[in-house]
C-alpha cells in the first residue's frame, strides 16, 4: 500500500502535564521527528527512536566508503598485474572490516524495531 493511500482518520486525545509535554517536545526534537504524532506513532509501531547523528556523521561515512573503494581498487590493480604483493587474506580482512564498520555505524543511528519493556505492553 502506498503511503499516499494511507490516511490517518482516527483521533486519540491524550492529556499531558506541562512537564510531560515539554519532555515529549524535547524527545521529538532530539530524534528529528516531523511531529509529536509521528513520534508517538513510531513508538506504537515499536520503532525505537534514535537521536539524530552528529553533524560529522555523513562525512565519516564518506571517509569510510572512500577507504573501502581504495582497498578494492588496490586489489583490482594487483589482480590485473599478475604479480601481486597484496595478500588475499589481508585484503579480504580489510575490506570486510571496513564494510562491517560502515554497517555498525548505520545501524547505530537508524531507527529500529525494538521490544518494549513488559510493563509498557498493552494488549
Amino acid at each position: 500500500m502506498n503511503k499516499k493511500d494511507v490516511c490517518a482518520t482516527k483521533v486519540a486525545y491524550v492529556r499531558f502535564t506541562e512537564d510531560d509535554l515539554a519532555d515529549l517536545d524535547r524527545q521529538v526534537r532530539r530524534v528529528g521527528a516531523p511531529s509529536r504524532g509521528a513520534y508517538i506513532r513510531n513508538l506504537v509501531k515499536k520503532i525505537r527512536p534514535v537521536e539524530l547523528p552528529p553533524a560529522d556523521y555523513l562525512s565519516l561515512l564518506d571517509e569510510l566508503s572512500s577507504l573501502r573503494r581504495s582497498i578494492d581498487a588496490l586489489a583490482a590493480r594487483a589482480a590485473e598485474g599478475g604479480t601481486s604483493t597484496l595478500n588475499p587474506v589481508e585484503y579480504y580482512t580489510l575490506s570486510s572490516l571496513t564494510a562491517l564498520t560502515l554497517q555498525k555505524i548505520r545501524l547505530a543511528v537508524l531507527p529500529q524495531q525494538c521490544q518494549l519493556p513488559e510493563d509498557m505492553i498493552h494488549e
